[in-house]
């Protein structure tokens, strides 16, 4: 007959008699699985739980690893603000710089020619969110930007610089410098109301005020052209630079020049009056190139 069971003899210590204990096989054999199934089931959750905690820590730490970046695309996008703000204040600068060496107005169109197209995707940009790899890409386009804006004035100060090597002459006899000492700018270039008249019109000149009497300084080299009243700019000398550049003094009290005097920057012309059609001591200073006026605040590149 096949055993159902196993018999235990146990004897207590100290103790009269023998007890017998009586266990099933199946049950032991049921519980020896079930603590098997337990041990196993622990393992189990343990390694997922082990697993769960490393992916939340390596998605903690891509999220961090994201913040930084956007942190520091910000700041990028701060320095390529920046950098362009100085890129237009350059050409400001080149503008006056082309004036000065005689070559004209500055011409930029030549920046804006070439190709172009969505720049490949850099494998360190897969797995990015859209934005932040939306804003890298327009990052990449104006820093490329601004490297051919970098390029082109470079090689126009080049130009320039060649320039003014090779035609001291004509450094000499261009507008420069400012016509007074002192005083202060009461009256810009361009389209202005008309103290006279309380209308707009256009203002040819910069008007420099200060007291009767200040000197009044030649901008650059010439020939006395004209030194007598004229009209409604009172007393007026001309300057006649050559290359088409004349230069004009209005409002003066008095003259230290002659119509056919040869004179160099910085010469004095004459004094600062009321002459003419002011309403207050003043110099009105003009730059006409070939017939037409330009802005005499383009010219001054030294105070």
């Amino acid at each position: 007959m096949k055993q159902t069971h196993w018999t235990f003899l146990y004897v207590p210590a100290n103790e009269g008699g023998v007890r017998t204990i009586h266990v099933n096989k199946r049950m032991v054999t049921a519980l020896g699985l079930f603590a098997v199934l337990m041990v196993l089931l622990t393992s189990l959750v343990t390694t997922g739980y082990v697993k769960q905690e490393n992916v939340l820590d390596d998605l903690s730490e891509r999220e961090r690893d994201i913040f930084a970046l956007r942190n520091e695309l910000s700041e990028l996008e701060t320095s390529v603000r920046q950098y362009e703000q100085q890129m237009s204040t350059n050409y400001q600068l080149q503008e006056r710089a082309n004036l000065l060496a005689g070559l004209g107005p500055l011409d930029t169109g030549a920046i804006e020619t070439g190709v172009g197209g969505r720049a490949p995707q850099a494998e360190s940009l897969i797995g990015l969110d859209a934005l932040s790899q939306e804003r890298i890409s327009e990052i990449r386009e104006q820093l490329n930007k601004l490297l051919k804006h970098a390029q082109f004035q470079r090689h126009g100060y080049e130009t320039v610089l060649q320039t003014l090597r090779n035609d001291q002459k004509l450094r000499d006899s261009t507008p420069s410098i400012r016509p007074v000492h002192g005083g202060w700018l009461s009256s810009r270039y361009g389209r202005r109301v008309d103290p006279f008249t309380g209308k707009m019109a256009f203002h040819r000149g910069l008007d420099f005020s200060s007291g009767i009497g200040t000197p009044i300084y030649a901008t650059a080299s010439g020939s006395i052209t004209r030194a007598s009243r004229h009209g409604s700019l009172g007393k007026l000398v001309e300057v006649d630079h050559g290359n088409g550049l004349v230069t004009r003094y209005g409002h003066l009290n008095d003259f230290a020049v002659a119509k056919g005097d040869r004179i160099e920057r910085g010469d004095l012309l004459g004094h600062i009056g009321n002459t003419g059609r002011s309403t207050g001591p003043h110099l009105h200073y003009e730059v006409v190139r070939n017939g037409r006026s330009e802005n005499p605040w383009l010219y001054i590149i030294r105070d």
